[in-house]
């Protein structure tokens, strides 16, 4: 085992030694609770591949029906074509994405109503619906990436794409699930900024 790993190791410094990574994070994400990052590999001056990892956690109080969590993972692969590079995997660029989501949202502190019933008698509602969502697509996107010369990263993309499989479920204060037709379009972007390792 102890051979694996000293093995494993040796490889992993090798190819992060003779390769071109361009590691970067969301900055305008985190005003919003999430945090994404994104590991770029060139394979050529013209070709590099991405990939992208998004998460998120965060609670709300609506005013209206109590307080409640939200949370969110993304994960993405992005293949990345340059037109006209000038530092390798750099400039405009086209390409074609995988996307997978997960995201919901599920009450901490509902708030309690009264409301009449059927009878007129006056009865408490506890609001108590969630959601879970769960989306796998693919698209194309168009973007361009800047470098420096002191190897600072600025990538931006966005495209544009659709489901292949898709389910969203919803339950009502009451309990009950109901299904939701989604749109299938799914818009992707990213705004990215980062450092250069490699060559």
């Amino acid at each position: 085992m102890k051979k694996i790993t000293i093995l494993l190791v040796l490889c992993a410094s090798a190819f992060i030694g003779t390769s071109q990574i361009d590691a970067t994070i969301n900055p305008l994400g985190l005003l919003f609770g999430n945090f994404g990052v994104g590991g770029d590999v060139a394979l050529s001056d013209n070709f590099s591949t991405e990939l992208g990892l998004g998460f998120g956690s965060r609670s709300f109080d609506d005013g209206l029906t109590g307080t409640y969590k939200f949370t969110n993972l993304s994960v993405e692969a992005t293949g990345k074509y340059y037109l006209n590079p000038d530092k390798g995997a750099d400039k405009f660029y086209t390409g074609a994405f995988l996307r997978y989501i997960k995201r919901g949202y599920s009450y901490d502190s509902p708030q309690i109503t009264f409301d009449t019933n059927a009878a007129g008698q006056l009865v408490e509602v506890e609001y108590n619906g969630d959601y879970d969502q769960t989306r796998f697509g693919l698209g194309f996107l168009l973007g361009y990436k800047l470098v420096a010369n002191s190897n600072f990263v600025f990538d931006f993309n966005l495209g544009a794409g659709t489901a292949i499989a898709d389910s969203f479920k919803y339950a009502d204060s009451v309990g009950n699930d109901i299904s939701i037709d989604w749109p299938s379009l799914m818009i992707v972007g990213k705004l990215g900024v980062g450092y250069r390792f490699g060559s």
